[in-house]
């Protein structure tokens, strides 16, 4: 199925992003979310719902961050 594909790709991005916030590189984190987050949004041209997804991107990495914090 072409969706799951996507999906997979998308979350494969995630964790590409996580790891390159986790290695210090900001902009590769920030550019692997926000294709992940294209793959998954149905029409990229809504840009308040796409500032939505990515809000919620950059809390996901706030919590990983923290919890990554206080096992350390």
């Amino acid at each position: 199925m072409p969706e799951r594909e996507e999906i997979q790709t998308a979350i494969a991005r995630l964790w590409g992003s996580i790891a390159a916030f986790k290695d210090g590189e900001d902009r590769g984190g920030v550019m692997e979310t926000t294709r992940a987050v294209e793959l998954v949004l149905p029409d990229i041209s809504a840009r308040r719902l796409l500032d939505r997804y990515l809000e919620a991107a950059i809390i996901i990495f706030e919590e990983y961050e923290s919890q990554n914090k206080a096992c350390e």
